[in-house]
């Protein structure tokens, strides 16, 4: 082996993992947008996004999430969500297809597309998605009452889950919230003190003919 070939197989050893990587798809750190990693080290992202968030029940602000120590829903109310679909490309796109995917114990209520209740899910499809421009969707679902969620549990979290697909490339974007159920406790024992104002004088005019019931019990025995 001579020192050109020598050199040719050491540099071949150096970059094949460098082509193998740059096969591998990977998400964006920033975005979580699924991305593939060109030769160079370069992360091209893809030109849809999307963001789910859930409105929260005493401030009426939309948030990302609710956590079991935020402000919770209770059992029979409406919940309403959020689904922001942005394109960051440069040219207009079609077709762009956003799936909500309802949790158990919450029922549709509204929002755009067919709603399919074997799946839980509800469908839509953007036309048309101008560049830098953000659809955004509304969903309306309703929780279940106090007899049909689990019993005795305190707290109950549900996530809700979105996607948005465009030219075979899905995106996904999830939102939690809770909520406070009733929690069983043990029956209270109602204990009634006895009056002690005028209005007991009436029960004291009978302890004289409850003492002499009492004796003439005695005598009787003897």
């Amino acid at each position: 082996m001579n020192i050109k070939q020598t050199l040719a197989i050491t540099v071949s050893a150096i970059l094949l993992p460098s082509f193998i990587i740059a096969g591998k798809a990977y998400a964006d750190g920033a975005s979580g947008v699924p991305c593939t990693q060109i030769y160079g080290g370069n992360c091209q992202p893809g030109t849809v996004t999307i963001t789910k968030t859930v409105q929260d029940p005493q401030t009426k602000q939309f948030v990302n999430n609710l956590g079991a120590n935020d402000d919770k829903f209770t059992p029979g109310s409406t919940v309403t969500f959020h689904i922001d679909v942005t394109n960051n490309g440069n040219t207009n796109l079609s077709s762009v297809q956003v799936v909500d995917t309802l949790p158990q114990y919450l029922s549709f209520v509204s929002g755009p597309g067919s709603y399919d209740a074997n799946t839980r899910t509800l469908t839509d499809t953007i036309g048309t998605l101008n560049a830098n421009q953000t659809q955004e969707l509304t969903v309306v679902g309703k929780l279940a009452t106090t007899s049909s969620l689990p019993g005795n549990q305190g707290t109950l979290c549900l996530v809700n889950q979105a996607t948005a697909t465009q030219n075979g490339s899905t995106v996904m974007s999830t939102s939690q919230f809770c909520v406070a159920l009733p929690t069983l406790s043990a029956p209270q024992r109602v204990t009634t003190a006895p009056p002690t104002g005028p209005e007991a004088l009436p029960l004291l005019g009978l302890i004289p003919t409850a003492l002499a019931g009492l004796g003439l019990r005695k005598k009787a025995s003897k």
